[in-house]
Order: C-alpha cells, then structure tokens, then sequence
C-alpha cells in the first residue's frame, strides 16, 4: 500500500473496529472485472461493485488484515455492522446527494456561460470558469 490517508477507527453496532482507506479508480475497475469475471464463469451477477469497493478499502479489521477475498469479506459480519460501514464509506466518499446537488448546479452554470465553441478558437475572455 501506497502512503494512502486511513481512517479510523470506525466502531462498528457490534464493537468490532476497522480501519479503512479512500477508494481509488484503480478499486473500481477491479471490482468491475471481478464482476464480468464471475458473472462469465457462473452466469450470475454475484458480485456488488460497490460492496466489493468497500471490502478493498478496509486496511484493519479489529486489528488484523481483512480477507483478501473481497466478494467474502463481508460473509461472516453481522448485517448492521456491513450496512453502518457502507453508510459512514458513501458518506465519506460517495456521491451524497449534496454532492450530486453541487455537481448540478455547477453544469448548470457552465452550460450557460458556454455560448459556442462549434469552429471557433476559445480566448481567455470566451471561457468562464466556476472558482
């Protein structure tokens, strides 16, 4: 592991503590090809990116490493502990509702500044930016 952020520790309802990183795209694309992977093999959807994503990211698991099986990670958690580290995880790092609200407005904006770049040259003073 790189010199990645961790953070924690994260106590779970059941009082086991983790330690957990920021997902990188590199996470998504491996979770998306464990997916096709298994779904090619079995011919089933069995695996969920987004749980497979977060299973990657633990760094500590009551201070051991976690299964690097990521599709088991989760296995033998009990439920409330999966779903309020996936809460505290999309919290964090996924795309809230306020985030999505404020990637919203700024495309509202930047489609309205934008007038025309269809054959023309764009200069300094044609180009407007949200900063």
């Amino acid at each position: 592991m790189t010199n990645e952020k961790v953070y924690g520790p994260l106590t779970l309802p059941s009082g086991k503590e983790v330690f957990f990183r920021k997902p990188l795209r590199k996470d998504r694309n491996e979770a998306m090809v464990a997916a096709d992977f298994e779904n090619k093999v079995y011919g089933l959807a069995l695996i969920d990116v987004e749980e497979y994503i977060k299973a990657q990211c633990l760094v500590k698991v009551d201070g051991k490493e976690p299964e690097l099986n990521y599709t088991k990670t989760f296995d033998s958690w009990d439920d409330q502990d999966v779903q309020y580290y996936a809460t505290v995880f999309d919290h964090m790092f996924g795309m809230t509702k306020e985030k999505q609200d404020d990637a919203a407005e700024k495309a509202a904006f930047l489609l309205k500044s934008l007038t025309s770049t269809a054959g023309s040259n764009l200069t300094d003073e044609s180009v407007t930016t949200n900063g």
